[in-house]
């Protein structure tokens, strides 16, 4: 989406050309333990609306009890309504600066590195616990939801490189079970990312949070190529009874996510920032996209809406499309917020600002509500206009 924080375009940009792969390769190793079959899931979406929250990496403002209250619930005029029911813990950049995915040309993320983003999405009083904390709050004070609020953990890329098919470094990430990792080596990507499933359950069953839910991992690279192994990595997950959860930016979604291993998808179109020319009908051809793939959609938008009145007739064009495609009747929906804004569009006294936080505050508490009652939103929905 942008570099600085959801960077998808940045790969449209270096991409050379392997959005159309039809098939999914092993690549050059395979894991050094024996991966157990995928258990049978259950296909349904455990969440409706899924809020991306940056946190963990550097210069982010902390994620308290106060600055996931807008996020959670929203009361006006003695209406008390829910809001978000998912909740993606989501970092590309490393504390130290490192990329956690194969983006510019900074270092590669360390074991370390993603030691310190567990350490900070587990952390006492900010990030998960913060967010359990407010929700029990709510509960004594009489407000509960139906539904437990789930929750998605970013899952750092075991590859380097920023170039399809292309491995360009491979020792310097650090031991596992006494051995140095090489990352040109498939076997050692895989025993890396399934070291770093095995903390994060680990560290949540610990945590044992009164009203969240794990709901999966997010395959945080906005791309996906062979040599990910995506699809070992997916039914690693799936054996553990989790999901593999995946947001690609424009062009790169897959029509085959399937066999890349994922679970749930959700297409990015990359359309509100209009940071080279977009055509008009960006819109239009993600949802047709999405649609005929069985994908659900990100809703984006950022400060720009705060500072420009262009952003806020974006943001109306996401509305007006996702109602015309029945988007907001059918299907899952993902939400990019650049990091904070939609606290400060709850706090914001300017009138057109306002607008539009009650608006989607009116959508997602709509769509809540249709959940409580029973109602299955589906990423495979067939949605047209």
């Amino acid at each position: 989406m942008k570099l600085t924080l959801h960077f998808g375009i940045l790969f449209v940009l270096i991409a050379t050309g392997m959005a159309n792969d039809t098939t999914v390769a092993s690549g050059a190793g395979s894991p050094s333990e024996n991966i157990a079959p995928p258990k049978a899931l259950q296909p349904v979406h455990p969440i409706t609306d899924l809020v991306l929250i940056y946190d963990g990496g550097q210069r982010r403002q902390p994620w308290t009890v106060d600055r996931f209250r807008p996020y959670v619930y929203r009361e006006a005029e003695g209406q008390f309504d829910w809001l978000f029911d998912g909740f993606l813990f989501i970092e590309y950049l490393a504390k130290s600066g490192a990329r956690l995915c194969p983006i510019t040309s900074r270092k590669d993320a360390t074991k370390r590195d993603w030691q310190e983003l567990m350490d900070h999405y587990f952390q006492e009083g900010e990030s998960l616990a913060a967010l359990d904390q407010l929700l029990d709050v709510l509960a004594v004070q009489g407000h509960k939801p139906a539904r437990r609020r789930q929750v998605v953990i970013t899952l750092p890329t075991p590859i380097t490189g920023s170039k399809p098919g292309q491995i360009t470094a491979g020792l310097g990430w650090g031991q596992l079970d006494g051995r140095e990792m090489d990352f040109s080596d498939a076997s050692d990507r895989l025993k890396a990312a399934t070291w770093y499933v095995d903390e994060v359950l680990k560290r949540w069953e610990q945590r044992r949070y009164k009203h969240l839910s794990l709901a999966g991992f997010y395959w945080v690279f906005e791309r996906a190529w062979k040599d990910h192994q995506t699809h070992i990595i997916g039914d690693y997950i799936r054996s553990k009874s989790s999901r593999l959860y995946w947001i690609p930016s424009w062009p790169q979604g897959r029509r085959n996510w399937k066999d890349y291993g994922f679970d749930f998808v959700y297409q990015q179109p990359n359309y509100f920032f209009h940071r080279q020319p977009t055509p008009p009908d960006r819109l239009h051809a993600a949802c047709v996209f999405a649609s005929s793939c069985g994908t659900s959609m990100e809703m984006e938008f950022d400060d720009g809406l705060l500072k420009d009145e262009r952003f806020l007739g974006y943001f109306d064009e996401y509305i007006a499309a996702y109602e015309k495609f029945g988007v907001w009747k059918a299907k899952p929906v993902a939400y990019y917020e650049g990091g904070g804004t939609w606290g400060k569009m709850a706090a914001s006294g300017d009138p057109a600002v306002r607008k539009r936080f009650d608006a989607l505050s009116a959508i997602v508490i709509d769509r809540q509500k249709r959940v409580d009652r029973g109602f299955v939103f589906s990423q495979d929905a067939k949605t047209s206009p």
